[in-house]
C-alpha cells in the first residue's frame, strides 16, 4: 500500500476487477499501514539474496492466509535483507487482517496505552501478543489497526499550525516562524532533517511523545508517510541538487 491514495485506488478497482467481485470500491484507506516507496519489497536484489529468499516468503504467505504460521519461517524470514520485523507484521496484516496486526508506529503508542509490552522481534514474542490481545479486548485486529491510527492522528494539525479555533470556529494569526534552512555538502543528513522537521511542525503533539529509542527514525518516517499520503505534506524538488522543501497545506476540519 504505496504511492498515495489515488493509486491505492487504481489498485483496488483493478484487483476487484481480476476476482471478478461486486463490491463497492472503500471509500478510504485510514488505519491500513503505508509502505515507505523507496523500501517496499520484502527482499534484496537478486545478486545478493539468497535462493530461498523469495520461495521462504511465499511459503510464509501461504501459511498467513491459512492463518497457520511456522515459527522458523516467520525467524527465518526476519533474516532476509530488506525485510524487518515492522515491514513483514504490515504486510502480514494485508494477507490475512483478522489473524495478525501490524507493529508499527501506529500501533505501538495505542498498545502500550492500554498496557500492553511491545514485542521482541520474533514470532514467538509477536504469536504471544497476539494471543493476549484475543483475550483482553472484543476487537478484531482491523478494528485495533483503525483505532490506533485515529487516536495516533494528529488531530490538532490544522487547529495549532493554521491558528483555527475549533470552539469559536475563528482563524486567528498564526506567529509561528514555520521557515527553516538547511544546507551542506552532500551528505551531512539534509534529507534526514527535512523529514524530522516537517513531522514536527505539523505534528507537534506525536513527535513530543516520542521516545527516544532505536525505532525512532522509523516512526518519524512512517509518520511522515502517512501525512504525506493524506496530503498534509507535500515534498516540492526546486533544483534537485541544491534545494528541496517541504510543505503542508491547512485542512479545515
Amino acid at each position: 500500500m504505496k504511492f498515495g491514495v489515488k493509486n491505492r485506488e487504481k489498485l483496488i478497482s483493478k484487483l476487484i476487477n481480476v476476482i471478478g467481485k461486486d463490491i463497492s470500491l472503500p471509500k478510504d484507506f485510514d488505519g491500513v499501514p503505508t509502505a515507505q516507496a523507496l523500501k517496499f519489497w520484502l527482499f534484496p536484489y537478486k545478486y545478493i539474496r539468497s535462493d530461498d529468499s523469495i520461495p521462504l516468503l511465499w511459503e510464509l504467505f501461504r501459511q498467513a492466509r491459512n492463518g497457520d504460521i511456522k515459527e522458523q519461517d516467520f525467524n527465518s524470514a526476519l533474516k532476509i535483507l530488506g525485510t524487518g520485523f515492522t515491514k513483514l507484521t504490515q504486510y502480514l496484516f494485508y494477507i490475512n487482517p483478522s489473524q495478525y496486526l501490524p507493529i508499527d508506529a501506529q500501533t505501538e503508542p495505542w498498545l502500550e496505552q492500554q498496557g500492553f509490552t511491545l514485542p521482541q522481534e520474533s514470532w514467538s514474542d509477536y504469536q504471544n501478543l497476539l494471543e493476549k490481545l484475543k483475550v483482553k479486548t472484543d476487537m478484531p485486529f482491523w478494528q485495533i489497526s483503525y483505532e490506533a491510527w485515529y487516536k495516533n492522528t494528529d488531530k490538532k494539525v490544522a487547529s495549532q499550525q493554521s491558528g483555527y479555533n475549533i470552539k469559536t470556529k475563528s482563524r486567528e494569526p498564526n506567529m509561528a516562524n514555520l521557515n527553516r534552512i538547511l544546507y551542506g555538502p552532500p551528505g551531512t543528513g539534509k534529507t534526514y532533517c527535512t523529514t524530522e522537521l516537517a513531522v514536527q511542525c505539523v505534528a507537534p503533539d506525536w513527535y513530543e511523545s516520542l521516545s527516544n529509542d532505536k525505532f525512532k527514525r522509523q516512526k518519524i518516517k512512517d509518520k511522515y508517510d502517512e501525512l504525506t499520503a493524506k496530503g498534509v505534506l507535500h515534498l516540492q524538488l526546486f533544483i534537485k541538487v541544491f534545494l528541496m522543501r517541504t510543505s503542508w497545506k491547512v485542512l479545515d476540519l
